[in-house]
């Protein structure tokens, strides 16, 4: 990329103009005295801060390597800042501010920009030109430990969730790669996938020891939150079918990884555990059995695994069965988007 691109396009992103989001600010803690700051964003929030540096700057084709990795050294930095401004808004102060400005830019960046200007989005890239209830990184959360100036500690956690509306057909298929119809659910179920994923992610700013453990939790949370409520039992048989379709997406092949067999294990311990309790549990005492490491072992979750693998399957092969939706023929199409960043 010559001097007059970057140029062009350092003028272009000064002259742009983000909407006012309203990205959510909180804070997690335990009984232990962890505490972590959360700054958490919506898909749309995050594409509306892409969109117009998409905008700004037509991509050339034929760049060299170094090129393209200024072009997407610049479209990772606008987001950066956007995000620091945003944080600002909320009261963070600058160290906090630029932590999460850290994370949530590499949470919807651009990674695998291609000199031959194609516009194609890694599979592990958040594509503002979709919107799918798992798109890239998202639902995903990156956690920071820094200290600042003075050596206080500074614990934060950038959170991309997705949006809400989707349908709960939608987050099924993300998750397993199997086309359902959009009827093939609950409807409750759309709000009850998204929410799940809010608190497995908020489970993962504790630094928990992988997908295993995030889900254990995250479907505590979950159940605890809707304990004693007119909904508590529909959201156990939730809970239930998602352990069946995490099972069914690593048994297709869909999910890879190790240990996650064991991941639709965890989510079953935490309704056992769950209906063991008699009363409803603040947030924090679930976030401590974090640091309590009161996670379920591993020989159980082998057993729960063994003792529901082949009626899950079961399960999970007549309902697919029995919804999948149609295939439509459709003329194929060119869509051509223009680029501006990096």
């Amino acid at each position: 990329m010559n001097k007059k691109l970057l140029s062009a396009f350092a003028a272009a992103a000064a002259t742009i103009s983000t909407p006012a989001l309203a990205a959510d600010a909180y804070t997690l803690e335990d009984n232990n005295g962890y505490t972590v700051s959360v700054m958490e964003m919506t898909q749309t929030e995050m594409r509306d801060i892409i969109v117009p540096i998409m905008d700004s700057q037509e991509q050339k084709p034929g760049m060299t390597l170094e090129e393209v990795r200024k072009q997407r050294a610049f479209y990772n930095a606008y987001i950066r800042e956007e995000v620091i401004k945003i944080a600002r808004d909320l009261g963070y102060n600058e160290h906090r501010s630029r932590s999460f400005g850290m994370g949530l830019s590499r949470l919807g960046g651009r990674f695998y920009l291609r000199a031959d200007a194609s516009l194609s989005y890694d599979s592990t890239e958040f594509n503002p030109n979709v919107s799918t209830p798992i798109n890239g990184f998202s639902p995903s959360a990156i956690t920071s430990f820094s200290r600042a100036s003075d050596g206080t500690g500074i614990r934060s956690c950038g959170i991309l969730m997705s949006d809400e509306g989707f349908d709960a057909a939608e987050w099924y298929n993300d998750f397993t790669g199997e086309n359902v119809q959009s009827n093939a659910l609950p409807a409750g179920y759309s709000e009850y996938f998204r929410e799940n994923a809010q608190w497995v992610e908020r489970t993962n700013c504790f630094f928990v020891d992988g997908k295993v453990q995030s889900e254990y939790f995250g479907a505590r949370q979950l159940l605890n939150a809707h304990y004693g409520q007119d909904d508590m039992e529909a959201v156990i048989e939730f809970v239930n079918f998602y352990a069946d379709t995490y099972a069914r997406a690593v048994e297709n092949g869909y999910m890879k990884g190790e240990d996650l067999h064991l991941v639709s294990a965890a989510i079953r311990a935490a309704v056992e555990d769950f209906q063991k309790q008699d009363a409803k549990l603040d947030q924090k005492d679930i976030w401590t059995m974090i640091s309590d490491k009161a996670a379920p072992s591993t020989s159980r979750l082998q057993s729960l695994f063994d003792k529901h693998e082949d009626e899950a399957s079961a399960r999970q092969e007549l309902f697919v069965t029995e919804n999948t939706a149609p295939v439509i023929d459709a003329p194929a199409t060119t869509i051509k988007v223009s680029f501006s960043g990096m």
